[in-house]
């Protein structure tokens, strides 16, 4: 998208009345926000400066976002974690909300489970949930 097409379209959800939804905002969601060239980037300034306007933006690269878009927003780090045992705590959680009695599956199998995921939480979860439900727990 071009830098006016952008402000356009920013432009014409603000001006229209949000009848549709109870937190009367307009979310936009804007993923991989670094392959936008910069002078998009740069147009980006203007809508979200906007009262009803939200704005959720991803990047891989944070290095190549425009210092204005970032000075504008909270900075939500999700890094790889170090040491698989650092999401032992977090599944612990997890298995509770399922059902499950501490120790179903024990911190051995959970630390084995995590150095296969390759520090994507994504993949841990998964497999853990997919553990737990073999073992009896049950979704919320």
């Amino acid at each position: 998208m071009s830098s006016t097409t952008i402000t356009q379209t920013v432009n014409n959800f603000n001006n229209r009345m949000p009848v549709w939804n109870f937190s009367q905002h307009d979310y936009f969601v804007l993923d991989e926000v670094e392959r936008l060239t910069l002078g998009a980037q740069q147009s980006l300034s203007s809508p979200m400066g906007l009262k009803r306007c939200m704005f959720f933006l991803t990047t891989n690269y944070l290095s190549k976002v425009d210092a204005g878009i970032i000075n504008r927003y909270h900075l939500i780090e999700l890094s790889q974690l170090i040491t698989p045992r650092a999401y032992i705590s977090l599944v612990h959680a997890i298995l509770a909300n399922m059902g499950m009695a501490q120790g179903a599956l024990n911190d051995i199998v959970l630390s084995k489970i995590a150095s296969a995921a390759l520090s994507s939480l994504r993949d841990y979860t998964n497999v853990v949930v997919m553990a737990g439900l073999a073992q009896g727990g049950m979704m919320p």
